[in-house]
């Protein structure tokens, strides 16, 4: 789909990046120094920056606005836009909260779009429909990714390639003229697919609930044994109830206080 804007303008980009940086050169773990060479050689890139475990892509991309919106600009945005596959959350939609800790009017649009790659081109096409609207004139697109926090350590073609950052674009109503070629295909998603997300705001207690949940598959695959071990013991009248109940008790390390 080939589409055409006029009367836009980009008016301001800025960007934000933890402080963080990863030499890529380090991990050794991925390949020979020769590997990495090489790598680095094809990519362009020698390091990525790594946002710390509580800093989500909203962090960023509002640290990123900050540097570029003057004092009185907040009250100027007429929609957000926020472009991210790493979402402080599932639910709500993290354009609403951006809108609430900007201190932004509560007459705006809000949007999120889940996307990586296209994502930032998409954002300016949905900002660039968004200003054709007459009463929105001012619109904030933010894109940005804590990528890091969900790739996997052990994969160089991810590792070596992804960081962390935000960035914020402001577009507005104008007289230069924007264009788009917009194409969709999605017949490579199994080579992208999480199958299932992990909210990134609250990223330590999903790990530490996925911890809890593994210690109790532990126990009811010990409680599944256990009762097995009972069952045998009955079939085999080897042991009367109360001496079975008292075996249970035991193994689970229960101590009955009178």
């Amino acid at each position: 789909m080939i589409a055409e804007f006029n009367n836009i303008s980009i008016s301001k980009i800025g960007t934000a990046v933890p402080k963080n940086s990863l030499d890529l050169m380090s991990l050794t773990n991925l390949g020979s120094e020769q590997e990495l060479k090489t790598i680095i050689k094809t990519t362009g890139i020698s390091s990525v920056r790594v946002a710390e475990v509580n800093v989500t892509s909203s962090d960023l991309c509002i640290e990123a606005a900050n540097n570029i919106l003057g004092n009185s600009e907040n009250e100027e945005i007429d929609a957000l836009i926020f472009v991210s596959q790493t979402r402080d959350y599932h639910l709500p939609q993290t354009s609403f909260i951006i809108q609430s800790r900007m201190n932004l009017r509560k007459d705006i649009f809000c949007l999120d779009i889940p996307l990586g790659c296209s994502g930032y081109i998409n954002g300016l096409f949905q900002a660039s429909l968004l200003l054709q609207i007459p009463n929105i004139k001012k619109v904030l697109l933010l894109a940005g990714d804590t990528s890091t926090k969900m790739i996997n350590y052990k994969d160089r073609a991810t590792r070596m390639v992804f960081g962390d950052g935000g960035s914020a674009t402001v577009l507005e109503k104008g007289n230069d003229t924007i264009s788009f070629n917009i194409q969709s295909d999605g017949s490579g998603a199994d080579s992208l697919i999480i199958k299932s997300g992990i909210g990134f705001v609250c990223l330590l207690k999903k790990l530490n609930f996925l911890w809890m949940r593994s210690i109790k598959k532990q126990m009811s695959l010990r409680l599944l044994s256990l009762i097995k071990v009972i069952l045998n013991l009955l079939r085999s009248k080897q042991l009367k109830l109360v001496i079975i109940v008292n075996y249970f008790y035991n193994l689970n390390g229960v101590n009955k206080k009178k």
